[in-house]
């Protein structure tokens, strides 16, 4: 529960809601405190000190942070110990104590560094920068905030990245170099667009239910429990009575026949031959109802066993219906996960469009040349977004099972040479040279269609990461037992860490890698490879080391047709 009022509170601190934000970490400091985590209340005494200092109230902020410190000092939780020192060296850079700032600045930045939290690495510096900046001790100053936004960028932090940008304009505006404090005030308010979501406020919602989800989930669970012991019990009672009532009929039964054997008997002496021909029909029938008695006791065993075996079934339908109630979650929230992710790389491309649509309807005067960039541009962004629709249906075909390869023989020598002719003009944009080679002309049993959607997304992502002024091979050759034929895209780039190759077939992959011209990924192109060349009894897989580039390996069966 403190971390979800935790959560909360950070999305309100997001949103420059800063009272809400407040409160609710005021509630997850309780519950912290409630069960004694120090490091947690530590947390949250620093996140009310950031929210008041944005807020203004840089005396509450002081006293908060240094309360955060204490207690994170007694408990020796680094990262508390760095949260609660930076805003302490904020408040003091605030009210011009610089030296007292860059004290705590500083012993935040080497705890930092020893945590390796790259988080704070980044802010720090440009903090140390922005203090240096107003002593005019300018080189320092742009050479912390420099390493800062390095730091930030490399971690892929668009907050610290956004909020480096302005201390590089509190920098340049120092110096009088207004033009280079207009450049990167552009950039942050470039980057300040693309962070806005409208769905900030969903996912507080979405979090305040969960509270109350949580609980209303314990009170079904213990109900479903309840009612699961009543109907034990009920049809323990049930059996039991049955089998009661059974054994009351034999008791009865076995009284009736001796009291009318008995009477029988004292009836008259000399009926005595008839009343033993009697007591012999008597004693068989009571040896009939003992076997009748014998089957119903059979049957009620029988009974016994199917209702266990129907409870061990109803046993395994629960949990199977448990899974597939986990099944249809997972696959909400990857449906979720598409839709977040198409809105946000739609987003963009269609502002360009439509903003470079609002200049050509605005200005009729623009120059044929200005004309076609801007429409350039326009191709572009739309290709960008066909691209995205297209690799989200592709993914969606496959795991839903719409895609079924249509397996013959397959020229792979003509596919493979046409998709490196394709692209030979858009890696000459880099100065990178791409040569294909072939050791076989025999062909493979793929589907025709998947086969050149698999080879033109492994040569296009080569050109696309390679740096400029490189090679790229693309070549074709047996595998070593002759059963298999393999293609092969070898590049020059920055290879791939052991870290990146752990998830580099998985699907919205971010690696460590940039595209090198700009060009835009939507981190499922090699999840659609792997599916595609799976699906045709194919391996794909990647050899690298970092620094001396990456292989892309692809194997199909060979045709002996």
């Amino acid at each position: 529960i403190a971390s979800v009022l935790n959560e909360v509170g950070n999305i309100f601190k997001r949103q420059n809601r800063f009272n809400e934000a407040i409160e609710y970490y005021k509630r997850a400091l309780q519950a912290f405190r409630g069960i004694r985590d120090d490091e947690g209340s530590a947390l949250e005494l620093s996140n009310i000190g950031a929210t008041q200092r944005m807020a203004g109230d840089y005396r509450a902020s002081f006293d908060n942070s240094v309360q955060a410190l204490s207690i994170a000092e007694k408990a020796r939780y680094d990262y508390g110990i760095v949260f609660a020192a930076t805003n302490i060296g904020a408040c003091y850079a605030h009210w011009q104590q610089y030296d007292s700032a860059l004290a705590f600045y500083h012993r935040a930045l080497r705890i930092a560094e020893r945590i390796n939290n790259e988080k704070y690495l980044g802010q720090l510096h440009y903090f140390i920068g922005a203090v240096y900046a107003r002593q005019k001790r300018f080189a320092e100053a742009e050479s912390f905030i420099t390493k800062g936004l390095s730091i930030s960028q490399t971690s892929r932090f668009a907050e610290r990245v956004k909020e480096a940008y302005l201390t590089y304009v509190e920098l340049y505006t120092a110096k009088g170099d207004f033009e280079k404090a207009l450049t990167y005030h552009q950039k942050y308010s470039m980057l300040q667009d693309s962070l806005f979501s409208a769905d900030v406020r969903k996912n507080i919602d979405d979090l305040q239910t969960r509270i109350a989800t949580e609980k209303k989930d314990k009170e079904i669970r213990l109900l479903q429990k309840e009612q699961e012991l009543t109907s034990l019990v009920r049809n323990f009672l049930i059996g039991a009575m049955v089998l009661l009532a059974m054994l009351l009929w034999l008791l009865v039964n076995r009284y009736q026949i001796k009291r009318t054997s008995e009477a029988q008997m004292r009836t008259t002496n000399d009926k005595l031959l008839q009343a033993n021909s009697q007591l012999g029909a008597a004693n068989a029938s009571l040896g009939d109802a003992n076997v009748e008695i014998t089957r119903q006791m059979g049957m009620l065993e029988e009974q016994a066993r199917e209702i266990e075996i129907a409870n061990s079934e109803l046993q395994e339908l629960t949990i199977l219906q448990e899974v597939k109630n986990k099944q249809l979650q997972e696959l909400n929230e990857e449906k979720n996960e598409f839709l977040g992710i198409a809105a946000h790389d739609l987003k963009n491309p269609l502002s360009g469009i439509q903003n470079i649509a609002e200049v050509l309807m605005m200005d009729e005067t623009i120059a044929v040349e200005t004309r076609r960039e801007l429409l350039m541009h326009v191709v572009k962004s739309s290709e960008r977004m066909f691209e995205l629709i297209k690799n989200l249906l592709d993914v969606n075909a496959i795991e839903r099972g719409g895609f079924t390869p249509e397996l013959k023989p397959t020229n792979i020598h003509q596919i493979a040479a046409l998709a490196t002719d394709h692209y030979i003009s858009r890696a000459a944009q880099k100065n990178i040279t791409l040569t294909f080679s072939s050791e076989t002309s025999d062909s493979v049993i793929a589907d025709h269609a998947a086969l050149e959607q698999v080879l033109d997304n492994l040569i296009s992502n080569a050109v696309k990461y390679s740096p400029h002024d490189k090679q790229i091979y693309t070549r074709l050759r047996p595998s070593e037992d002759g059963s298999r034929i393999r293609f092969e895209v070898q590049d020059e780039g920055p290879g791939i860490s052991e870290q990146d190759k752990s998830k580099l077939f998985g699907k919205f992959a971010h690696l460590s890698a940039q595209p090198t011209g700009g060009e835009h990924s939507t981190g499922l192109g090699l999840s659609i490879v792997k599916k595609m060349v799976e699906a045709m009894n194919g391996k794909v897989w990647c050899e690298s080391e970092v620094g001396k580039g990456a292989t892309f390996i692809v194997e199909l069966p060979v045709s002996r047709s």
